[in-house]
């Protein structure tokens, strides 16, 4: 069964690769952690709500599985992706400030439970408010590989696509602690 220490704090110089797994092991984990989650407000997290109605609910937590930082997402209630879309994960701001963290293809069952590798660096980006929210949106696969090649060209990060679905604000120890010392 995979094992995820849930950060309290953000900070540290870990590095290295993780892997998402989509075994059955890890899908218990992450909807243990899930179910926890919303309980429990020593996490560093977001609770995810329908941006316009809709069924969807879920939770976004960041942890760790051995050195390695990750952000593991459970949602239920979502329709499944259709042809040639997937559900994309986001650190998010605004329109005009979001990065991608990976996305995820959403089957009959209307259920995500996948933990996605963060690079450590993002963590100090998180907790000075840069991103204040995760964002789950519906973003056909397509149109973000033609953004893709075209932000390479210009030399910019991709913009943020896709259909709102589920988002919620960054809430925990890790960003009371970082508002504390700007405020």
């Amino acid at each position: 069964m995979a094992l995820i220490i849930v950060l309290a704090v953000s900070g540290g110089d870990d590095s290295g690769d993780t892997t998402t797994s989509g075994s059955g092991e890890s899908t218990t984990a992450a909807e243990e952690t899930a179910s926890n989650a919303s309980a429990n407000s020593n996490l560093t997290q977001a609770v995810l709500s329908p941006v316009d109605g809709g069924d969807g609910s879920g939770v976004a937590v960041f942890g760790k599985i051995k050195k390695n930082v990750v952000l593991q997402v459970e949602a239920k209630g979502l329709d499944p992706s259709p042809k040639g879309s997937a559900y994309t994960v986001w650190l998010y701001k605004s329109p005009k400030l979001a990065l991608r963290l990976g996305s995820v293809k959403v089957t009959d069952s209307g259920g995500i439970a996948v933990q996605i590798p963060v690079p450590t660096e993002l963590l100090n980006y998180v907790a000075s408010g840069a991103f204040n929210q995760i964002d789950l949106s519906l973003t056909p696969t397509a149109a973000y590989e033609a953004e893709i090649a075209k932000a390479k060209k210009e030399k910019r990060l991709p913009v943020y696509m896709g259909e709102d679905v589920l988002r919620g604000p960054i809430t925990g120890p890790a960003i009371e602690a970082a508002q504390k010392k700007q405020g």
